[in-house]
């Protein structure tokens, strides 16, 4: 019996540190995401006043 409950928390820990690890990278792929559209906006906007 114990060791039914071992195997449960266990799997419960492992199943909660996955979702955590994929929440983090979630965040920083949305950050990276970001940060990219800015620096089009930016590239943009400097070959607009290169062009003139």
């Amino acid at each position: 019996m114990r060791q039914r409950i071992l195997i449960l928390v266990m799997v419960g820990i492992l199943a909660f540190a996955g979702f955590s690890g994929c929440k983090q990278m979630g965040e920083w792929t949305g950050q990276g995401a970001q940060e990219v559209e800015e620096g089009a906006e930016s590239f943009e906007d400097g070959y607009d006043k290169g062009k003139d």
